[in-house]
Order: C-alpha cells, then sequence, then structure tokens
C-alpha cells in the first residue's frame, strides 16, 4: 500500500507529532515538514537546532523507524523536512497504532492496518487510492472534458448515473466510490505531472542520427495520456520536418513520413497498454529510415500475433484506461487498432509497420520505404514472435554495419551478421547489442540499456541469446571481464 506521497506541514514539533509520524510510516510513508516563519537563515537554524538534532533519535526510539531530517526554504522561509519510511509492518507510538488518512491521523488496531494493506494489494494496480494527491495536482482541461462527454456514454440509462462530474469519475474507476480519492488509473488519465504518482508515466523520445549512437537529443515527456499524446505527435514531427531536423543532412528525409493517424494509434497502444508497475516510460526511437516505439508489457497469457491480427474480443492490460481513453476518443473501438494502423499505412502507400512480440515487451517498428519500394515487395507486414524477419534483419545489419564507429567493420564480423540474421530471428536490440560489442567489449548491459531505452533484463536476454548463437564469448569474470566476438 506504500504511496511516498503524504507531505505534511506542522507547525512546530511536539511530543504529539510522533503519533503523526506512526500514522505517516502505517500509511506508506511520506513528509513532515516543520514550518517557520523565519526568513533568516541564522535564527533559523538556531531555533530548528533541537528538533533537527533530537527528531530522528525520538523516532527510532520510539518506534525503530530510521528517519532523516534536512532543513529545505520553502516560500522563503526555512523549514524542517522529515522523510519518513513506510513501516514494514505495522508499528505502534506509545503502544498505539496509528493510521493517517484523508480524514487526518486516526487510532487504529494492528488487525485494521493489516487489513487496510491488504485490500490496498489485493486491488487491481488501476484501482488502487492515492489518497493524497491534492487538487492543485490535476490538470484542470483534462477533468473537465468528462464533463462535455454524453452522460449515455458512460453509462445506461436505467444504471441511474447522476449527472456531476464526481459520478462520472467515480462510475468509470478514476476516482475511488464514496471516498473520491484519485486511483492509479486516475493520476495517469488526469494528474499534470503523473510520475509523480505513477513512476514511469511518460514517454521518452531519443533521437539517432545512425542506428546506434543518438545525436545528442533526449527528451522526456509527460502529462495526462491526452496531451502526453499530442505532445509526442507534435514533437515527432518537429524531429523530421523542422529546419533544424537531425535528418535535415539526410537524404532519406526527403521521403514522407507513415500517416499521422497510423502513428497515433500506435502510440496510443503503447500508453494505454503498457505495464505502468514496471515504471519504464514508453519509449520512441526517431532514425533515418524508420520511427520505433517500444512499450513494456506482452501480449495477454495464451495469445500469440495469428489471434491479435485477426477478429478478437478485447483483452486491455488497464481495462480502467482502455475505456476512459476510447470514452475520450484517443483509441477508435477495442479490438481494432493494429488493422485500422496496417490500413492507415497501404492507403497512404507506404509498408506497414513490423511487430516484435517478446514475453514482457511490445515493439512496432514504421520504415519510411514507400510501398513498393525495394525490399519491401509489397508485404502486409513484418511480423515475428521474440524477433524479427530474416530478409529484414539482413539488410538491417548490413546497412547500419558499414556506418558503426565511423567506417566498416572487419569483413568476419559483417559476414557473420548477416549470415546468422538470414538463419535466425533477432530482435532489434539484439542487433544493436551486437554492434555495440563489436565496437567495445566491456560495455555494461546497464550502460546499453541506459543508451537504448531499453529495461537491463532485455539487454541480458540478447547476451545469453548471442553467446548461445555463437556471436560472442565472455573472457574473464562478470565483474572484470569482456565480451569478443567470435570467429
Amino acid at each position: 500500500m506504500a504511496t511516498g506521497n503524504i507531505t505534511i506541514e506542522q507547525p512546530r514539533w511536539s511530543v504529539d507529532s510522533l503519533a503523526l509520524v506512526c500514522g505517516v510510516a502505517n500509511a506508506g510513508g511520506g513528509r513532515i515538514i516543520i514550518t517557520t516563519d523565519t526568513k533568516d537563515r541564522s535564527s533559523g537554524f538556531r531555533r530548528m537546532r533541537k528538533p533537527f538534532e533530537q527528531v530522528p533519535a525520538a523516532i527510532q526510539r520510539d518506534m525503530g523507524l530510521v528517519c532523516t531530517t534536512a532543513p529545505v526554504m520553502q516560500e522563503g522561509h526555512l523549514c524542517l523536512e522529515i522523510d519518513i519510511p513506510e513501516a514494514s509492518e505495522p508499528v505502534a507510538s506509545e503502544g498505539i497504532y496509528w493510521l493517517y488518512t484523508p480524514e487526518g491521523n486516526e487510532a487504529r488496531t494492528r488487525e485494521d492496518i493489516l487489513r487496510v494493506r491488504h485490500e490496498s494489494e489485493a486491488t487491481a494496480w488501476e484501482m488502487r487510492p492515492l489518497p493524497f494527491v491534492k487538487r492543485e495536482d490535476m490538470h484542470t482541461n483534462s477533468v473537465l472534458a468528462f464533463g462535455a462527454i454524453p452522460l449515455p456514454n458512460f453509462a445506461a440509462p436505467d444504471e441511474g448515473l447522476r449527472d456531476t462530474l464526481a459520478s462520472r469519475l467515480e462510475h468509470i474507476g478514476l476516482t475511488r466510490p464514496h471516498t473520491r480519492e484519485l486511483t492509479n488509473a486516475g493520476a495517469v488519465m488526469l494528474a499534470a505531472h503523473p510520475p509523480q504518482f505513477v513512476p514511469g508515466a511518460s514517454v521518452r523520445l531519443m533521437t539517432f542520427g545512425d542506428p546506434l549512437f543518438p545525436t545528442g537529443s533526449c527528451d522526456e515527456l509527460a502529462g495526462p495520456l491526452g496531451q502526453l499524446l499530442e505532445d509526442t505527435l507534435q514533437l515527432i514531427l518537429e524531429r523530421y520536418q523542422s529546419d533544424n531536423s537531425p535528418f535535415a543532412a539526410n537524404s532519406r528525409t526527403a521521403v514522407p513520413l507513415p500517416p499521422e493517424a497510423a502513428l497515433r494509434e500506435a502510440l496510443a497502444n503503447a500508453l494505454v497498454h503498457k505495464d505502468y508497475e514496471s515504471g519504464v516510460p514508453v519509449r520512441v526511437s526517431l532514425h533515418p529510415d524508420r520511427l520505433v516505439i517500444s512499450n513494456v508489457g506482452g501480449l495477454p497469457e495464451g495469445w500469440d500475433m495469428e489471434r491479435l491480427l485477426s477478429e478478437h474480443s478485447p483483452r486491455p492490460r488497464n481495462p480502467t484506461i482502455a475505456a476512459t481513453a476510447h470514452l475520450l476518443q484517443l483509441v477508435p473501438g477495442w479490438g481494432s487498432g493494429i488493422s485500422q494502423m496496417i490500413s492507415a499505412c497501404h492507403q497512404a502507400g507506404f509498408a506497414a509497420p513490423s511487430f516484435q512480440i517478446d514475453l514482457d515487451e511490445v515493439q512496432v517498428s514504421f520504415p519510411f520505404e514507400p510501398l513498393g519500394a525495394e525490399g519491401q515487395n509489397g508485404s502486409m507486414s513484418s511480423i515475428s514472435s521474440g524477433g524479427m524477419g530474416a530478409e529484414k534483419g539482413s539488410a538491417g545489419v548490413g546497412r547500419a554495419l558499414d556506418h558503426i564507429a565511423g567506417g566498416p567493420l572487419q569483413n568476419r564480423f559483417v559476414d557473420h551478421s548477416i549470415a546468422a540474421a538470414n538463419r535466425l530471428d533477432m530482435t532489434n536490440t539484439d542487433e544493436y547489442v551486437l554492434r555495440v560489442l563489436a565496437t567495445n567489449g566491456r560495455a555494461t548491459a546497464v550502460r546499453i540499456a541506459e543508451v537504448l531505452g531499453v529495461s537491463e533484463r532485455t539487454v541480458r536476454r540478447s547476451f545469453k541469446k548471442l553467446r548461445d548463437l555463437g556471436f560472442i564469448e565472455r573472457i574473464g569474470s562478470d565483474k572484470a571481464g569482456y565480451w569478443n566476438l567470435l570467429e
């Protein structure tokens, strides 16, 4: 039930404040700020010296919690900030268990606190409450947008839904019934800065000048889902079509982008269906010859690409977010997104995107070659589960390796890579990792993951695959060794 979002301001520290610390720790942790009207730093430090030194010791002595304190400036005044961790087990202050709630600090039994924690953990992620989100944390226009939606869109007339903004938000699951606390889904859809409450609820957009090395441009975008979708699309257009585009010197920029409708659908799918508990942003990689959208979260259990592309009933990972996005007309009817994406590309004269599905990641890649261009052969799409098609992989490796590290690599590596790509399914990440190790065998999984915008686990999986396929071998220990390319 950890929230870490509780922030409470107190005019002074007193013995009664220990009960408040206890309640915050039992509610998931947070901060208490001891305010002061002192603007003079030296005077403020003198006044706070005693609590600054004694507060952590008192908390540890009373509850066994290790808290930290620090002086902070707030609106020109010097204040004392106390960071309180979440208690792993319910704690008591002077024998009394406290729990901080929106109604205040309440005395509870240990069993009450355990029950509240169990209910929170058993609740689906989307519906878990964020009790300490304030009104000023909300994006006003996003909240008001729900007032413009016709009431029948929310519920059938016989459901008796009251036509108020509060009842609408509660009905679709963006707030909790009765308490009106914002849920995780509500934070994604309505908060002005969702990552403040849901880590990773953002889009990371990276621009690559060649298949490996970024041009130095990395943007992190955040906002309520509808605005985040629009802001990301706008930035994509600016990166490719503005006068100062990093691809301006590349002749490929003369080829128009795939249709905006297809890009919008792919990006909306990534935002709606991603695994928000992973804490990993949706990643958009801009390349001279393609655009790649990736999100953490695989297909529903038992599904494969054939079922995904055929007519199927919807199985959204985040049903509340998906339903809300549909109400706001951010996505079309459930279950039709991929077919509309492919259709939009074909109608605009572009090859369909390719799809790569791993256990915990979905990747959509839009090539910039028009339909029927060399290498595309008018194909419907390149789809693989856990890897890319061999033909596409071979061409991609051949083009990319000619430009790595400012010049061609040794022929043995080019030949080996192309031969392997013709025989085996390799993901884009596998190819990128192989290229990195070709130039720097000591590159770590952490660093490669950071550059490519994927998880460390994904890179380590590529290490294992490349080693099993005979591309690389480990020389030395895991800590001090390096990867060597095999002949």
